[in-house]
């Protein structure tokens, strides 16, 4: 090998092709803020490790379809995943998750929520589409027509009668006059417990464990850091520092435990009721 290597990309840019080189991971993440706490300092090479790492950013749905075809050996993957794929290996202790609001994940609606006849799903998404649709369906009794939706705005309620919006756009979208509510503190009001958006998933052909400590110090490390990278976030992004201090302190959390898993076993248990996915397993959770 040439030396060490190291490359980020977004592949919802555009196609990618990934080389996986000796001694180097193919780690797969979400281009969002609610993942820098648990990627940065690995992208700047703040821990250390016997691998060098490709890291791969791209929407949920894309990670997904990469990993199941061994285009990655570790990802950051909606938690519906290995609710479908019993292969896949949740990696213990660190999650993407709310308890109460998210900020981030919205359904933006006309009207009565009661009466959405057609609902649009977030392109990006895997784990909000499925949850807004339990939601609709245990608080107001409703299945509405679903079709997918790119890069929603105001206009697309000309479309359909509310949609879902999930990462960074929506904090634009809550300026506008829409109405709207909040996946996460609706979820948290039906079940009380948290909702789990996405975890470390490690497919059946990855075999090194090594990879689960960098990710724990990476995490810890990560959320030390924060204070320090939300004057940049804001200035780069257009975000409010007042909005993302609420956001990365409040509205977003790492962890995965007891609460976090009892809401994942939630997720699982409701969605099948409504045929979203298959019948209700009990997930392994991989220590390392």
């Amino acid at each position: 090998m040439r030396g060490k290597e190291y490359h980020i990309s977004t592949l919802s840019q555009g196609p990618l092709r990934v080389v996986h080189m000796h001694s180097t991971i193919r780690l797969g993440t979400v281009p969002y803020l609610n993942a820098m706490p648990l990627t940065l300092p690995i992208e700047k090479k703040e821990i250390h490790s016997k691998f060098e790492y490709n890291i791969i950013k791209a929407p949920p749905s894309r990670l997904a379809h990469m990993i199941h075809i061994a285009d990655l050996d570790v990802a950051l993957l909606s938690v519906v995943e290995p609710m479908k794929e019993r292969r896949l290996r949740v990696i213990d202790g660190m999650s993407i998750n709310s308890n109460g609001p998210t900020l981030s994940v919205q359904i933006f609606h006309k009207g009565d929520p009661s009466q959405i006849k057609k609902l649009g799903l977030d392109f990006e998404s895997k784990t909000s589409n499925i949850l807004g649709q339990i939601i609709l369906s245990e608080k107001y009794g409703i299945r509405p027509e679903t079709v997918m939706v790119r890069d929603p705005d105001k206009k697309t309620l000309d479309k359909v009668d509310a949609f879902i919006s999930i990462g960074d756009k929506t904090f634009k979208l809550l300026n506008s006059d829409m109405e709207h509510f909040d996946l996460g503190e609706t979820w948290k009001e039906i079940t009380g417990l948290p909702v789990v958006f996405a975890v470390w998933v490690m497919p059946p052909h990855f075999r090194d464990r090594d990879i689960i400590d960098v990710l724990r110090r990476s995490s810890s490390m990560g959320l030390q850091m924060l204070d320090q990278i939300i004057p940049r976030i804001s200035r780069t992004r257009g975000i409010p520092m007042e909005v993302l201090t609420q956001y990365f302190h409040k509205n977003v959390h790492f962890t995965l435990g007891t609460e976090e898993k009892k809401g994942v076993a939630k997720m699982f248990e409701l969605a099948h009721k409504i045929d979203l996915l298959p019948p209700a397993r009990k997930l392994e959770y991989f220590f390392g």
